[in-house]
């Protein structure tokens, strides 16, 4: 039995790409490249933005257990201010917890907040919210942390509770 042959004749047959197949390829890769490039830095906006939100809830949060920890009755300047929760200013609500919490890095990028990012609580008997409510028996807090990302976005995040 004879093995089978293949002879290349006059450069026909022969395995490869044509010029016009590279130029194809090399449209088709410069087109990915420039829509990736396009959408890289919305991506790395959206990430940066999600990782405030989220770390602003986190805060949040943490802001409002504080606030329970300390009770009902010391959610007043003096008790706020020894525990370490608020700033040493303003000393009426809504007060500040923007260097307490070094969200304001200290004029540096420190933690998870940009320069010049700012946390305030504000405390309001909620009686003047709901009349059926005695006064002096409840407080509504919120909780405000605003940012302004890398990029020059402004972003927001309120959280509330009945304390």
């Amino acid at each position: 039995m004879k093995a089978y042959q293949h002879k290349w004749v006059g450069g026909r047959g022969q395995r490869g790409f044509t010029l016009i197949e590279v130029m194809f390829g090399m449209m088709v890769f410069i087109m990915m490249v420039l829509i990736f490039s396009a959408v890289f830095p919305f991506a790395l906006r959206t990430a940066e933005f999600s990782n405030n939100y989220s770390q602003a809830a986190l805060l949040a949060q943490h802001k409002i257990d504080e606030l329970q920890t300390a009770g009902y009755s010391r959610l007043d300047y003096t008790d706020l201010s020894s525990l370490g929760i608020i700033d040493a200013s303003p000393n009426a609500s809504p007060y500040s917890f923007t260097t307490v919490d070094n969200l304001d890095g200290g004029g540096a990028n420190h933690g998870y907040f940009p320069v010049g990012s700012t946390g305030t609580i504000t405390i309001v008997d909620y009686h003047t919210m709901n009349s059926s409510v005695p006064t002096g028996k409840m407080d509504y807090v919120t909780i405000n942390i605003t940012w302004t990302s890398y990029t020059g976005n402004v972003g927001t995040y309120s959280a509330s509770a009945l304390l």
